[in-house]
């Protein structure tokens, strides 16, 4: 979803000094607010996050390095963008289409472990909580709040970008001003 997101925001992105326009700046920030939206998520259902595979407690060790490379995966996709972008928009938008293929791939093989949330042994009896009802408990309560969060600021972060796309601009605004 990182890369997506890289993908996503870069497409609108000049070639020269991406890093300063609005759509980097836009875009860092839905990755930030993704990055916190999971790692929220981490902290109510470790075991699902993992997707029962593994021992959170044996794997804790790794979460600072997964922050970085969710932030990671987002500029290289955002630097992708744009040097594709210099080829064809196509291959940006091949390059999207892409990561939304992948992650519903990856949705598809974890599905049976993906939609019960809650902890390894809830999830081997059958008790986990479903993710897709329309009351929510245990987790998928707190879950239900944050992603709709991340969706606001993401359509937040979207709309942002393109005014100033619309308007010509690409740097944000507090550098226009400068």
């Amino acid at each position: 979803m990182l890369l997506f997101l890289g993908i996503l925001f870069g497409a609108f992105a000049p070639r020269e000094a991406w890093w300063k326009s609005r759509a980097f700046f836009a875009g860092s920030v839905a990755a930030l607010v993704f990055t916190i939206v999971a790692f929220a998520s981490y902290a109510v259902a470790p075991d699902w996050m993992w997707m029962y595979f593994l021992d959170p407690g044996d794997v804790a060790w790794s979460l600072p390095a997964i922050a970085i490379g969710y932030l990671v995966a987002f500029g290289m996709g955002f630097a992708a963008a744009v040097a594709l972008k210099s080829l064809s928009t196509r291959l940006v938008v091949a390059a999207a289409a892409s990561m939304l293929a992948a992650e519903i791939v990856v949705l598809a093989i974890t599905w049976s472990r993906y939609h019960e949330v809650g902890t390894r042994a809830e999830w081997l009896r059958g008790g986990a909580h479903e993710l897709f009802t329309a009351r929510p408990s245990g987790p998928v309560a707190t879950i239900g709040v944050l992603v709709p969060v991340f969706f606001a600021v993401l359509a937040a972060a979207l709309f942002y970008t393109w005014r100033a796309t619309r308007a010509g601009s690409s740097v944000p605004a507090r550098e226009a001003r400068s």
